[in-house]
């Protein structure tokens, strides 16, 4: 039981971890879309 929680742990931070990177190049994206129209 304790390894089957150690291993959920791991793969949600890897999945933590990568959601935020996704959403950091997201925002970007949305960003450079709105400099984009303004110019």
């Amino acid at each position: 039981m304790k390894v089957d929680l150690a291993k959920r742990t791991e793969v949600y931070k890897k999945l933590t971890i990568e959601g935020e990177l996704e959403m950091k190049q997201f925002i970007k994206g949305i960003f450079n879309l709105a400099e984009d129209k303004k110019n």
